[in-house]
């Protein structure tokens, strides 16, 4: 890529390796994102764009105290970059602090309203706190947004057949697996309504196909059957 031309040139060219950890960030390559970003800290520490695209990649990796540090610096040093917020908030809601997520996942909506995956995760979040009205927007809105997001399809899917609209539910996820076959998550969400209103054929068509995209069958078997029995 061109960065590596340029770093090549000038070993302490900070921008070049901030901006290529923010396209390896992108591609979901984030151990060589860090590495970027911390060479860019390095060269100059007040480089907010640099900690904002590390805590990314450390969220990637799951290192979320380490993420915290970082976006919360980020924010201090710029408090105007979107995904700064979002990656925040979704780590929020990783550790549990739903509230706190729903401030920062709004602030990144409100900065860049058209950011599909911030909407998305804002859904999940407000199904968590029991703002469904509100998820059901997000949901909506993220599909409007982007009518070929198998993931949106997938993720509303869920939230209709825990409203008990198995209905609805299949056409959302029928509707992802047409846009990405290929996707595991859609053929075990069907697998869950089918296995929720008896069509246990149907459910094993999909729990295999998850298997053959490689999820563990007898351990989604198991989820299954926990959430059926304690929804």
């Amino acid at each position: 890529m061109q960065y590596d031309q340029a770093i090549g040139l000038d070993l302490k060219y900070g921008e070049a390796y901030t901006n290529r950890g923010g396209v390896y960030l992108e591609l979901s390559r984030p151990q060589l994102a860090i590495t970027d970003s911390t060479k860019a800290i390095e060269i100059d520490p007040e480089n907010a764009l640099a900690y904002a695209n590390r805590g990314g990649a450390y969220a990637r990796n799951f290192q979320l105290e380490e993420a915290l540090v970082d976006l919360n610096r980020a924010i201090n040093l710029d408090p105007d970059i979107p995904a700064t917020y979002s990656n925040r908030g979704s780590v929020y809601a990783l550790l549990g602090n739903y509230e706190e997520a729903l401030v920062d996942l709004t602030r990144a909506v409100q900065m860049a309203p058209y950011h599909v995956s911030t909407i998305l995760n804002r859904a999940g979040v407000n199904f968590e706190l029991g703002n469904l009205d509100e998820a059901f927007q997000d949901y909506r809105d993220a599909i409007d947004l982007e009518p070929d997001d198998a993931t949106a399809y997938t993720s509303r899917g869920y939230f209709f057949w825990d409203q008990n609209q198995p209905e609805d539910a299949i056409l959302d996820l029928n509707e992802a697996i047409s846009i990405d076959p290929e996707l595991a998550a859609a053929y075990i969400n069907r697998a869950l309504v089918h296995c929720s209103t008896g069509n246990e054929a149907e459910c094993e068509a999909d729990i295999e196909k998850a298997g053959e995209l490689g999820r563990n069958k007898e351990e989604l078997r198991n989820s299954i059957e926990e959430l059926i029995a304690d929804p």
